[in-house]
């Protein structure tokens, strides 16, 4: 035989070389030496790995568990973060999220859901959202006008008689932007309020009250009242 191959680890390449040298040497003979001796090689040379090499493999797998963010951990084990939702455009009807905390309220209870919709963005009550003029429905005297959508809920346990909403800019006591009548609704039924908005370009902030006459006796007032930012880019000439 001319040769072993260098890939051999050396005790395989000397007992191949012991056989080669007491056995015919004839061609089938000499492909059953090599094939006997390659493949035990290779498998001591896989578990000849030294530490480092071990460790150079399974860099990328930590690289890639590293790279996740996690948040706080709960009983013990990391969660990864979920990121907050920020003010998008949505597309068709809106889920509206309601007060979870309060529950159904012994008494009448009205509460607004989690957010008002301008043209095709909901903004979270204390969030803030740009809107570019473009998105306006109609231009009027110097103002954008937007179309907005809200809702209203009892959440209490008793029926609510008809009354009204409104839509104040700046403060809570600021000059009415739109009034809404609410109709009379029974325990766990809500209603969807709808209209129009003219806001100058720049940044306003708008209040959105629920039973802003205060005409009927509610168990809780604390969640009659939804604030939020909103800025108007573009011309609105």
């Amino acid at each position: 035989m001319s040769s072993i191959p260098l890939s051999m680890t050396y005790s395989h390449r000397a007992a191949a070389s012991f056989i080669a040298m007491r056995a015919p040497r004839t061609p089938l003979h000499w492909a059953a030496v090599l094939l006997w001796a390659a493949l035990p090689a290779t498998a001591a040379h896989a578990q000849a790995q030294t530490p480092d090499q071990a460790a150079a493999a399974e860099a990328p797998t930590m690289r890639a568990q590293s790279e996740t963010p996690l948040a706080q951990t709960k009983d013990g084990i990391d969660l990864p973060q979920v990121p907050t939702p920020s003010p998008r455009p949505d597309t068709g009807p809106i889920q509206w999220r309601w007060p979870q905390s309060l529950g159904r309220m012994k008494g009448r209870d009205l509460a607004l859901a989690q957010g008002l919709r301008l043209a095709d963005t909901t903004i979270p009550w204390n969030d803030s959202a740009t809107l570019p003029a473009a998105k306006a429905a109609s231009k009027q005297g110097g103002r954008c006008v937007f179309s907005y959508e809200y809702a209203t809920r009892n959440i209490g346990a008793l029926s609510t008689a008809a009354t009204k909403n409104s839509i104040r800019r700046g403060s809570k006591n600021g000059p009415a932007l739109a009034h809404d009548g609410l109709p009379a609704l029974a325990a766990g039924v809500d209603s969807t309020s709808t209209g129009t908005l003219p806001l100058a370009s720049g940044t306003t902030t708008l209040y959105v009250y629920a039973d802003s006459t205060g005409a009927i006796a509610e168990t809780s007032e604390t969640n009659n009242t939804g604030k939020l930012t909103v800025t108007v880019t573009g011309d609105c000439g």
